[in-house]
């Protein structure tokens, strides 16, 4: 399942457990993918630490070819 996959991505992207996930939530539509993902961490987290978690999530996920239509990513606190 794609939720799955990209829980499994994401993983070590979280600095050996400083972030963690709050929500994960993919939407499958015809022509789009919604993939919203929610983190934080105990001191809380920063809009360029969201930013670095995206950008290689994304990364990740256009080297394996995961998604084969558009997508958006969106990665945030709660």
């Amino acid at each position: 399942m794609l939720k799955d996959k990209i829980a499994e991505m994401l993983e070590p992207l979280l600095e050996n457990g400083l972030f963690f996930v709050v929500d994960l939530q993919v939407n499958v539509l015809k022509t789009r993918t919604n993939i919203i993902i929610l983190v934080d961490s105990d001191e809380g987290i920063k809009i360029e630490e969201c930013a670095k978690i995206s950008r290689k999530l994304a990364n990740n996920i256009e080297a394996l070819e995961l998604i084969p239509t558009a997508y958006n990513l969106e990665v945030s606190s709660p």
